[in-house]
């Protein structure tokens, strides 16, 4: 195996999100910036119910610069919050725990903390039988065997086929080879629901896990690998996969995460059989919570977001969801960068999310952020705020 690890690689991509912006979008928000003066619409707010019944409303509309999806559905939100979440502190001592679910008793775990990561870490690394664990004090846990060390690890042969963007119910009847077994796409993301049901045994309360998105992807052997992105929900709305807004101040030149990606990633080259499992970052629990009752409707999100890009081309909007975002809480005086250290918190608040398809540029299974499939708007539920997540638009300078 290469020795840059799994380790260091997954904890390197949790820090990844950021795309190119395509060279149509660049010129369309030229045009927008010009224009600085965007008129103030009626907005109106509702309780989660009413946000609910406000759906058929928004489906009626024909904004001059978007196209709306046919299907919104909302019918699965049970509560919409605001939230303190924290990450988690002495997962170390699950690691046995951990190993077991994938079959693997009595370890040698190795210390392979780095200082000022802020937070212990142990790893396996098992060359002749090719496989690594890995785990953190803050809840991130990793594992990768046979199936993908080679396509992976060594060099990434595997090639693009397919994306499946299972939250919005897209069929993924498809027919794929697993280690020369044939099997469905669909009976894999099912197959991987159930394990997060019935394995994954550090659930935080109230939050479960569901597949997002899959990837087909075509391997050199002729068989096939099926990368998956995971998303926590609690009550029905799913935490942001994404993330990977920075913010970067010249002056200090420090830089620090304002909103974090949750996904968990997992990849299966054999049939009910996880190959590659990744936290991406450590994992939290809820803390605290807020029902929110007054919430902004879904049509006044639509009229805000048509004159937010009014210098736009016609937008399609693929999906809208409504999705809990999570921004690092930073002390006077905390370091930046251990953003997710044991302990740290983190303030949860509900957004719209408006979905853009982009063309999506194959990296590579080494690109293993799935959760970055499309480029989107953001709408706060609580002040109607806008951030537009276009690629490289997501970074930001500030002191200059």
């Amino acid at each position: 195996m290469k020795k840059a690890g799994i380790l260091a690689i997954l904890l390197l991509c949790s820090l990844t999100g950021c795309q190119a912006v395509p060279e149509e979008v660049k010129e369309a928000k030229e045009g927008y910036q010009e224009n600085k003066q965007i008129n103030e619409t009626d907005i109106s707010y509702t309780n989660l119910s009413g946000v609910k019944e406000s759906v058929k409303e928004a489906l009626q509309l024909k904004p001059d610069n978007l196209i709306l999806p046919e299907h919104i559905d909302f019918s699965a939100i049970e509560e919409v919050n605001t939230m303190i979440a924290e990450f988690n502190s002495g997962f170390i001592k699950e690691k046995d725990e951990f190993a077991k679910i994938f079959g693997y008793d009595k370890q040698e775990w190795k210390d392979t903390s780095i200082e000022w990561y802020g937070y212990q870490t142990y790893t396996v690394e098992n060359e002749e039988e090719q496989y690594d664990l890995g785990v953190s004090d803050n809840g991130f846990a990793s594992a990768g065997f046979s199936g993908v060390y080679k396509e992976f690890f060594e060099q990434d042969t595997t090639e693009l086929t397919h994306i499946y963007h299972i939250e919005r119910s897209e069929a993924a009847e498809d027919v794929c080879i697993l280690e020369g077994e044939e099997t469905t796409v669909q009976a894999q993301v099912d197959y991987i629901n159930q394990w997060f049901d019935e394995k994954w045994k550090w659930k935080a309360e109230g939050i479960s896990y569901r597949v997002k998105t899959a990837m087909l992807r075509k391997m050199t052997n002729g068989n096939d690998m099926i990368s998956m992105c995971v998303e926590g929900v609690y009550g029905g709305v799913p935490f942001d996969t994404y993330g990977g807004e920075m913010e970067i101040d010249t002056k200090t030149n420090t830089a620090k995460m304002l909103h974090l990606g949750t996904e968990i990633t997992v990849a299966q080259t054999q049939k009910e059989r996880i190959e590659y499992f990744t936290t991406a970052r450590g994992t939290f629990y809820i803390a605290s919570k807020e029902e929110q009752k007054e919430l902004l409707d879904l049509p006044s999100a639509i009229h805000l977001v048509e004159k937010e890009i009014s210098g736009f081309q016609k937008l399609a909007i693929a999906d809208i969801r409504i999705i809990y975002m999570l921004a690092p809480i930073y002390e006077e005086g905390q370091d930046t960068f251990n953003h997710d250290a044991p302990g740290r918190q983190m303030e949860v608040q509900p957004y719209y999310r408006f979905y853009i398809n982009r063309n999506y540029q194959d990296m590579g299974f080494a690109n293993i952020e799935n959760g970055s499939l499309d480029y989107f708007i953001n709408v706060d539920m609580l002040t109607g705020k806008i951030t537009l997540n276009l690629g490289m638009d997501a970074y930001k300078s500030q002191g200059e």
